[in-house]
Order: structure tokens, then sequence, then C-alpha cells
């Protein structure tokens, strides 16, 4: 697929979402947020399992894809006199999951601390890589299985997560006080 036609379907399906929500009478800042979210697991889909690639590959699936020592592959990347590859490589993989840690704790009060954050973000990619291996053992994608993955995407959905912190201690830290009026100057206290 297309990056044009990726954009679009991911636009009309982050709108689509936004705007059943709102039918429903959800508050327009979660029928947002969750519109963002519903496109973001679209991007994901294609970009991890490559649907527009799905099918028959006609081989049996090569145990060498799997890789379940941990930091194998990311060491193997280091070591690599390809480095734009091992960048994009490690990189993309804790991109990939930044808007997760981003989106889920605004729309998800529990995923607002850092522990069921982290859970959440390692469970969602443990799924990802076990439905990869799943896809490869049908023959239906050539797809590796990597434990680095996993570790990966878990950083960066806690990257996201700090992200997320960090916007609202700066909300916080320029809110303006209940103490002061409208234009910042200070409330006078009535006597009681």
């Amino acid at each position: 697929m297309y990056l044009l036609e990726l954009v679009l379907l991911t636009g009309a399906i982050g709108i689509s979402w936004t705007l059943l929500r709102l039918i429903a009478r959800a508050p327009l800042r979660r029928a947002v947020v969750e519109g963002m979210f519903a496109s973001y697991l679209v991007v994901v889909a294609f970009v991890v399992f490559s649907i527009g690639r799905l099918g028959r590959t006609g081989s049996a699936y090569s145990w060498q894809l799997v890789n379940l020592v941990p930091l194998r592959t990311i060491l193997e990347f280091a070591r690599s006199e390809n480095v734009p590859q091992a960048v994009r490589q490690v990189a993309g993989n804790v991109i990939l999951f930044v808007p997760f840690g981003v989106l889920l704790p605004v729309m998800i009060a529990r995923f607002r601390s850092a522990a069921p954050l982290l859970l959440a973000a390692a469970t969602a990619s443990a799924s990802i890589e076990i439905l990869q291996l799943v896809l490869g053992l049908t023959g239906l994608a050539s797809r590796s299985v990597d434990i680095d993955d996993l570790i990966l995407n878990t950083v960066g959905g806690l990257v996201g997560w700090a992200v997320w912190r960090g916007a609202l201690a700066v909300r916080e830290a320029f809110a303006p006080s209940r103490l002061t009026g409208p234009a910042g100057e200070e409330a006078v206290r009535e006597p009681a």
C-alpha cells in the first residue's frame, strides 16, 4: 500500500471513529483521542504486519527468524557496519510505541502510572510478536520474531508515557493558580 493510501485510510478511520463516538455522546476530547488511537493502530498493523504484502510465502517458516535471546539483535546492530539500517531498526521499534505511551494514559486513567503502562506496552508488543509467529507458521507472512523488538517497543511505550507526564507537568506549571484572578493577579480573599 502506498503512503498516500495509508494516510487516507488512517484519516478516514480516525475521523469515522471520532464521529461515531460523538454520536454516542462521548465528550469531544475523548472522542478525538480515541480516533487518534484507532488511526495509530491501523498504522501499527501496516508497519508490523506488512498487510499490503500478506499472502502465501510458498516456503516453510524458518526458525532462524526467531530470536528469544535478549539483546542479541540489538548488539548485532551495534556491531553492524550498516549504521543507517541499525539506527532505523532500533529507533523504529522504539518510535512505533511512543504514541501508545502518550495516548493510552489520556484515554484510560489506570495507565497514568508507569507500571501499568509498562505492562500494557509489553503485552501489546508480545501479542504482535506472537501474531507474527503465527503468520509465519501458517505461511501467510515471513516476519521475524524477536525478543529485542518486545524490549524496544516497551521502551518506546515508556518514552511515550514520559512525554505525556512531561506535557502534564508543563501544563500544570503554566496553568493559572487557583489563587490568582483571570489576568494572573493575586486574588483578594475577603475575611470571613
